[in-house]
């Protein structure tokens, strides 16, 4: 069951091939229906068979009692925040509280800034000010989000080895990120590395726009 939540939070779906089973049991096909069974119970999205009539039985003597709902993973828009800005869409702040209420990912959009950096955010242009084309000194210093509402600190724009950092802290360690790639340059060498460094490489999912 473990096995099968792990690959499933991470968008793999699971099917078992029940005739591998077979082959390797002598053709026994008392344990090949257990094994698949089993696969069954503990939340495998389907099963491969040649033959039409396994699936049928298997499922006829599944009863309410055993039947074990797969668990279904949620995942935060742009972490969980708030259209008065309490917590700016893809900021830290926003994907550390879609991870304090318990959400299982939390999906982010990065750029490929002119300097070589990966900044956290759905548009080039935020509030007037370009993200990509300015340096993450000048981001960081002159682009304000708003402010926490809990510390009364400013909210900057994250960068992608801050996202890293948190991801490194314990209580988030079953946390995962669901990465959108934006605008049309990117070195993926870089950040395939960032991440391989970090040692949270099992934690991604990565889609394009």
């Amino acid at each position: 069951r473990e096995q099968m939540d792990y690959l499933q939070a991470r968008f793999v779906s699971v099917w078992y091939f029940a005739d591998s089973v077979l082959t390797a049991v002598d053709n026994d096909s008392a344990v090949d229906t257990a094994v698949t069974r089993e696969a069954l119970d503990n939340g495998a999205n389907g099963i491969l068979v040649t033959d039409q009539n396994t699936p049928y039985s298997l499922y006829e003597s599944v009863t309410r009692e055993n039947v074990r709902c797969r668990r279904v993973s949620i995942n935060a828009h742009r972490g969980l925040w708030t259209t008065s800005n309490t917590y700016h869409e893809n900021s830290l702040e926003a994907i550390k509280e879609s991870f304090d209420w318990d959400i299982d990912c939390s999906e982010i959009d990065i750029f490929y800034t002119k300097e070589g950096d990966f900044v956290v955010s759905h548009d080039q242009w935020v509030n007037g000010y370009d993200v990509v084309n300015n340096t993450r000194e000048d981001v960081k210093a002159n682009l304000d989000l708003g402010t926490n509402e809990n510390t009364g600190e400013t909210i900057r724009i994250a960068y992608f080895d801050e996202v890293l950092e948190l991801l490194k802290q314990e209580k988030y360690s079953d946390k995962m990120i669901m990465l959108e790639f934006k605008g049309t340059s990117y070195d993926f060498e870089k950040l395939a590395s960032m991440i391989e460094e970090s040692g949270t490489k099992d934690r991604f999912v990565i889609i394009f726009a």
